[in-house]
């Protein structure tokens, strides 16, 4: 069908094939950036297994230490896809929209802050029995002895607070502003588990062996696969 000038005049059928291969390409991308989160996941577990974090599943001793990190590992991991979820990045507002990336971030509040909780508990317990310590004495000497533990645990203090913030319940008795403002310590408490990243064991191999722990990491945004040891 054409105008009397000759200018063609598109039909109802060419003008429905562009919204429906645009909604196409957001679904392919939505794909794409779930599958390179689970990718992102798969990476830091094959360096932490590949930089000898498998010898911590090869006896029953360790074996609390190492799942002890992999939460850790994992936790993080799904917090930093937290972090970009509610950054507004147009690549996910793009893909996605922002109301359901927001929602995927709050799903994963809990599952992040019950990894980071049982990364510290399960190192607490495997490095006090290896040392003859209960928990608490076994987190005081860290707290007291190790570099930037004290952060790490302020941080896993502020992680806590941030989750129980987004409680549909609490928030609801909170104002907004305020709701805001203690989700941004998030970001303080990123920052003071940071250098906890760049900490590799205190123990050297043979005290690992003794000790039967290698791994002062606790609570760290990006704990890293050096956490196997050194």
């Amino acid at each position: 069908m054409t105008r009397p000038n000759g200018v063609g005049v598109h039909s109802v059928a060419q003008t429905a094939e562009p919204p429906a291969r645009r909604f196409l390409w957001r679904q392919r991308r939505a794909d794409a950036l779930e599958g390179l989160a689970w990718f992102s996941m798969a990476v830091v577990l094959a360096l932490f297994l590949s930089d000898g974090g498998w010898t911590y599943f090869t006896n029953i001793r360790d074996v609390t230490t190492g799942i002890g990190i992999v939460a850790g590992l994992v936790g993080s991991n799904l917090l930093l896809v937290m972090l970009l979820l509610a950054a507004r990045l147009p690549v996910i507002d793009g893909a996605i929209g922002y109301d359901r990336a927001l929602a995927a971030h709050r799903r994963l509040g809990k599952p992040v802050l019950y990894l980071i909780l049982a990364h510290m508990v399960l190192l607490l317990i495997s490095y006090g029995l290896a040392l003859g310590r209960n928990p608490v004495a076994e987190a005081i000497a860290m707290i007291t002895s190790m570099p930037d533990m004290p952060q790490a645990f302020i941080a896993l203090v502020l992680f806590v607070l941030v989750v129980v913030t987004s409680l549909v319940i609490v928030r609801h008795k909170l104002p907004y502003l305020a709701w805001y403002l203690v989700h941004l310590l998030v970001y303080a408490a990123v920052l003071l588990a940071l250098p906890i990243s760049s900490v590799r064991a205190s123990f050297s191999r043979s005290e690992r062996g003794r000790a039967g722990t290698g791994c002062p990491c606790m609570s760290a945004p990006w704990p890293p696969w050096q956490c196997s040891g050194s």
